[in-house]
Parts: C-alpha cells; sequence; structure tokens
C-alpha cells in the first residue's frame, strides 16, 4: 500500500515530502480526494516510489461555467401545444 501525499509544486517537482500539504493514507484504496477549487494539485507517493519509479500527478482544475441547454425534443414538448393553441385561436377568429 502506499501513502499519498498532496504536496506544493517545489516538492512536487523533487519529488520531495517536505512540501506536504495533506496526508492521505489508510484506505485500502478506497481513499477519495475531492478536488474543489480551481487549482493545480500536486500529489506523489511516499516512501521513494516517487523519485525510484515516478509515481507522482498533478491535477489541473479549472472552474466551470455551466449553462443547462435543454435537448430539442424537450422544447419541442413545451411549444408545440403553444403552437397548436395559436393556430386553433387564428381559426377561431377567422370563422367569426
Amino acid at each position: 500500500m502506499f501513502t499519498v501525499l498532496e504536496v506544493n509544486e517545489t516538492s512536487y517537482e523533487n519529488c520531495s515530502d517536505e512540501g506536504i500539504i495533506f496526508n492521505f493514507t489508510g484506505g485500502f484504496g478506497s481513499d477519495v480526494i475531492k478536488l474543489t477549487q480551481p487549482k493545480t494539485y500536486y500529489f506523489i507517493a511516499n516512501g521513494g516510489y516517487c523519485y525510484n519509479n515516478d509515481m507522482k500527478v498533478a491535477v489541473n482544475v479549472v472552474e466551470s461555467v455551466y449553462v443547462y441547454q435543454p435537448p430539442m425534443m424537450m422544447m419541442m414538448m413545451y411549444l408545440l401545444p403553444l403552437q397548436v393553441m395559436c393556430v386553433l385561436l387564428l381559426l377561431t377568429r377567422n370563422r367569426q
């Protein structure tokens, strides 16, 4: 089992455990690391595995702006009754 350390960029580049931000240990492979802020996160394996086996990863989290765009079918479901009602209204006015 490996110990995963969140470290700063310098420690990441040098595979050093001196700039530890957080120590993730003991989850038997079930650890979950939430990346909640838009920034670059740096992780290394402790115990020499980073330096000897290059076991490290950097994750760049960017802030996204999600704009919901409803599928075309959903839009048609809402617009179709309105269009039918307008046509019926015009037909009834023309009969008068």
